[in-house]
């Protein structure tokens, strides 16, 4: 004899039957997650005319450093570099070696940043400056401070 409702024939409700409700905000979560990597925009520096040989625009290498009172600098160090970025935001790397900026880009929250050698710079595994770079240099992160 079958009960009425979600029971079973032990009376225990909702067992051989799982919800799928307290599911809904960690699928939302993860959906606005990957929303939010595709709408990150970059750009990437490089010598091939600043494509990058990546379809991104570039920015011009500079020749000064951030300074403290414009920017937070996350890391810095040889290559391979790696890196979370906790708040996101506007994203500089300087070779340290030559003081220029090689890369400015953006990035969202919680955007892993990897300086390599050979590959170049990525986010999130994306390769926003192609490689190589050059050996023995010394590279730095930045992020911009929240213009007020």
């Amino acid at each position: 004899m079958k009960r009425p409702g979600n029971t079973t024939a032990r009376g225990r409700v909702g067992v051989g039957r799982p919800s799928v409700a307290p599911l809904a905000p960690i699928l939302a979560g993860v959906l606005a997650l990957a929303a939010g990597m595709f709408a990150v925009g970059c750009k990437g520096g490089s010598s091939d005319g600043g494509t990058g040989g990546s379809g991104v625009g570039a920015a011009a290498g500079s020749s000064t450093r951030p300074t403290t009172a414009d920017a937070t600098r996350l890391k810095s160090g040889p290559a391979p570099l790696n890196y979370m970025v906790g708040p996101g935001g506007n994203l500089r790397v300087v070779d340290a070696t030559t003081g220029k900026t090689i890369l400015t880009t953006t990035a969202n929250p919680q955007s892993a940043i990897s300086i390599d050698q050979a590959k170049g710079i990525s986010i999130n595994g994306t390769v926003v400056m192609h490689g190589p770079l050059p050996a023995g240099h010394q590279y730095e992160l930045w992020l911009d401070k929240p213009k007020q």
